[in-house]
């Protein structure tokens, strides 16, 4: 009995199944690098407007801050330079140097913050009391109270 063998192909739009692997293999990698050079390069600028802005907005006071760095391959975030200023806005009321927030791997798996390590380095507070009898963040709890009641 003999069986008839097949012929060859010679269709090049058929792909072997291991070039089609590879190809999706890169093809991850190129979205992965994309996904994470957009985290290391878009997000901090966007972050930083919007930090300055909502804070402001809450709080009543200008707002600034002056960096914000985010490596998503360490899990690494840092905002530094942060300064809120009194309500005149005539001197700073609450500032920083910097403050890093360290992720742990856990927190992609447990879809939730995981920290290893938070610091906050050269912290800043004035506080002073008016002649009134009122401190300097008067303005800002009654704000706060407002948004949260």
């Amino acid at each position: 009995m003999e069986f008839p063998m097949s012929e060859p192909t010679t269709d090049s739009t058929v792909q072997p199944p291991r070039r089609k692997g590879l190809r999706r293999t890169l093809w991850t990698v190129a979205i992965l690098l994309a996904l994470s050079a957009a985290a290391y390069l878009a997000v901090p600028p966007v972050a930083r407007h919007y930090a300055q802005k909502l804070l402001g907005e809450a709080l009543g006071r200008e707002v600034v801050v002056e960096r914000v760095l985010i490596n998503p391959f360490s899990l690494t975030a840092e905002v530094g330079g942060l300064r809120i200023m009194e309500a005149d806005g005539s001197a700073e009321a609450l500032g920083f140097e910097s403050l890093r927030a360290n992720l742990e791997l856990e927190s992609l798996l447990r879809k939730g913050i995981v920290l290893h390590e938070l610091a906050l380095d050269k912290p800043r507070v004035h506080l002073a009391l008016e002649a009134d009898g009122r401190h300097n963040w008067t303005d800002v709890l009654g704000r706060l109270a407002a948004l949260g009641g």
